[in-house]
Order: structure tokens, then sequence, then C-alpha cells
């Protein structure tokens, strides 16, 4: 009979230490697996998470954008707009202006030709229209006849000092003295008589020019003082005799008529007023800095910006006019 076989099957025998090593290797593999998927989890929710929230702020972030852009262009859409817009109101305006210039020059040269009746315009003036004017013909002429008619009514007036042409000087306030002096510059060469550095005067011939300067009847003869001579009166000779001649900053006043007008008692000159020195001219408020070079045929109106003017006043009597005041 066959020998049974034992029906143990060899055992292999572990130890606990190996056991142990066994199951801690097993743990490490399911713990290294469990690690692996929870991270690949864990990644592909960041992933998702981060996904959204880039879209998110990527999409806000192209909307503001768009949104600027969009507005930016709105903007200069506006600006070009606007000064489109100001361009042609003022293009509209300057037509207009130009309109109103080439309508007003028409009608003034219709007005001068007088044609304003060809559009049913009556000229002033005319008997249907109560407003009556002096046409400028008219007043040009009037100045133009006053202008000739005292155009020598400065011949004897003769100014060697700016003390008169400062202004409000009234005859009635200056001293004899003064008027003599005055007098005096409008007396010719003739009637001075010099004898080396000695003057003799006639006491007549200053009376008469001052009478006829001032239209005054009040001469009484006395010492005075006129272009750098000292004048003394001898009662004996009823001459004037200057003792010496002395420096002085006399100077020769021009004045060249620019404007009259005149009423019932005064006559009004307005004129423009230059210093004479040497041969060039000045401003009395400037004496250091000439204006330009003088000469017999000069027109102080062209140098009015730089000089002065006065206004010399005469007074009416009769057929004669006599200074009145120098403004």
């Amino acid at each position: 009979m066959a020998k049974k076989k034992d029906s143990k099957v060899n055992e292999i025998k572990l130890t606990e230490k190996e056991k142990k090593q066994i199951k801690e290797n097993i743990m490490d593999e399911i713990k290294d697996d469990l690690t692996v998927e929870l991270s690949k989890s864990l990644v592909n929710e960041v992933n998702k998470s981060f996904d959204v929230d880039y879209k998110e702020e990527l999409k806000s972030r192209i909307s503001d954008e768009i949104s600027d852009n969009i507005k930016s262009d709105f903007e200069k859409e506006e600006k070009r707009k606007v000064r489109g817009k100001n361009f042609k109101i003022f293009r509209l305006y300057l037509y207009i202006i130009i309109l109103l210039c080439i309508i007003g020059f028409v009608f003034y040269k219709m007005y001068k030709t007088d044609n304003l009746d060809i559009i049913g315009i009556k000229k002033l003036g005319h008997s249907n229209i109560n407003i009556t004017t002096l046409p400028t013909t008219e007043e040009d002429n009037k100045k133009a006849k006053l202008l000739e008619k005292y155009k020598d009514i400065l011949a004897n007036v003769k100014i060697k000092n700016t003390y008169y042409i400062n202004g409000n000087i009234l005859v009635d306030n200056l001293t004899t003295q003064e008027k003599f002096a005055l007098a005096y510059n409008t007396l010719s060469e003739k009637d001075i008589e010099k004898d080396g550095s000695f003057y003799t005067l006639e006491s007549t011939k200053l009376e008469n020019a001052y009478k006829n300067l001032f239209g005054l009847d009040d001469y009484q003869a006395m010492d005075f003082s006129s272009d750098g001579k000292d004048f003394k009166y001898s009662a004996k000779t009823n001459y004037y005799l200057a003792l010496n001649e002395t420096e002085t900053d006399n100077v020769d006043v021009i004045m060249n008529i620019e404007s009259i007008d005149e009423n019932d008692e005064y006559v009004y000159v307005d004129v423009i007023t230059a210093i004479r020195k040497g041969d060039f001219i000045y401003s009395k408020d400037n004496l250091n800095a000439s204006v330009t070079k003088y000469k017999d045929t000069l027109d102080l109106s062209q140098f009015k910006n730089k000089l002065t003017t006065n206004r010399v006043v005469f007074k009416k009597s009769l057929n004669n006019t006599y200074l009145y005041a120098i403004y």
C-alpha cells in the first residue's frame, strides 16, 4: 500500500519583524497611490478654480479696456464734432460780417451819389425827414473859412519862455512885467536900437505892441525883463535901456494851428506846440531829446504824438482880436 502524502503543505514561517516590514511596505504603496490621486485631484480642482477666476478677471479686464476705448473714441468724436461746429459758426459769422460790410459800403456809395431813392430811402436833410444834419462838406467849408479868416491870428503871439505854455495862463492874472515881456517879443529888430551890448527901446513902441496884443489901455512904463535882457525905464528920455545881457534858457515856441472855433465873444485856436532850440525842435516835456530837425516848412502835425498841444484864446473886440488866455 502506497504511502499517503502529507496533506499539510510546508508553510513558510515569517518572523514578526518580517511581517511588520511587509505590512509597512504595503501601507507605503497604498499611501503613495492615494497621495498621487489626491494630488491630481487637488491640482485639477485648483486648475479649474484658477481657470474660472482667470477667465473672469480676463473678461473683466477686456470689458474695461473695451469700455475705455469706446469712451475715448466717443470723446474724440465729440471734440471733433464740436470743433467742426465752432468752425462752421465762426465761418458763418465771418460771412455775415463780410456781407454787412459790402452792404454798408454799397449804401455809403449810394448815399454819397444821391442814389438812395432808388431803393426808396431818402437822404438825410430831405423835406420828408424831421432830423436835419449839417453835411460833412458844409462842416469842412466852415472849418476852412475859419482857418482862412484867422490864419494870421498867431502872428502877434511870440513866446520865448516855456512858462507861458504850461497851461492856465490868463492875461488878467499876469503881472505888468510879464505882459511887457510878451509884448516885447512881438517887436521887430528895427524897433530896437543896438549899440554894442546896450539896447534902447522907445517907450511908445512898446506901448503900441502892448495895446495891439492885449487890447488894453492901462499901459504905464516900468522896468521889465525879456529875452535875456533887463530893461530899465528912463522917464527923462521916455526910453528903455538894457544895461546888460544875461544868459538864459529862453527858447522859441512854435505853434501850428490844428483847428479853430469861435462864438460871439471868443476865438478858440487849438495848436500843436514845439520848442525850437538851434536847428532842432523839442517837446516842452523833454528838452534833452530832439524830435526832428527844424525847417521853415515843417508840419508839426506829423509829430503830434511826440509833442504837446495848447489852446490859445482870443477875445473879440469890434474888428480885432486880443490875446485872452493860453491853456
